[in-house]
């Protein structure tokens, strides 16, 4: 979701994701995150959010 919010919002969204990903892990490891609740408390939208996590370029990125 990090590198998502990066595609979106570059390094700003990315540092915002990370923050709140690492704020809240343990809801993130119990698999209770979804991408609206991180979207909305990042200030993203949350269908963009999604549609570039799932965007192949972000995969291969992750991937590196």
């Amino acid at each position: 979701m990090a590198e998502a919010a990066r595609m979106i919002a570059g390094n700003d969204g990315f540092w915002r994701a990370h923050d709140y990903l690492f704020a809240n892990r343990e809801v993130l490891a119990a698999g209770r995150m979804t991408f609206e609740s991180v979207a909305s408390a990042i200030g993203l939208d949350a269908a963009a959010l999604s549609k570039a996590a799932g965007d192949p370029g972000n995969r291969a990125r992750i991937s590196e």
